[in-house]
């Protein structure tokens, strides 16, 4: 009698996509360069950092023009209070908040301005 050539049943393993995420800073070089310094997961394709050198407002703006363009996964925002005034930075959360395209880094202890 001939052997079964059939195929057996096989586990078949799922790999997670890996993400392509950016970052993007107010500040042009010391933000850039911390974010650069940390390690990469395995689990992560590709994450981008980049300084502007904007305010909060046109920095959140921004963020959602390039997450419009399709190219990253997730998007952050990264700035604190400093100088900027009280309404521009409370109007960028704000802004950043309604919606569903940015994440927010914001500094911690800034939490407690608005």
């Amino acid at each position: 009698m001939p052997k079964n050539r059939g195929y057996a049943d096989r586990k078949v393993e799922i790999r997670e996509l890996r993400q392509i995420f950016l970052i993007i800073c107010e500040g042009e070089k010391t933000e850039p360069n911390y974010f650069m310094s940390f390690r990469v997961s395995t689990t992560v394709k590709k994450i981008d950092v980049r300084g502007f050198g904007y305010n909060p407002i046109k920095l959140v703006q921004e963020a959602k023009e390039l997450k419009a363009q399709g190219d990253y996964d997730q998007i952050w925002c990264v700035f604190d209070r400093d100088d900027w005034p009280k309404q521009d930075f409370n109007n960028a959360i704000a802004n950043a908040e309604s919606s569903t395209t940015v994440h927010l880094l914001v500094e911690e202890l800034n939490k407690f301005i608005r």
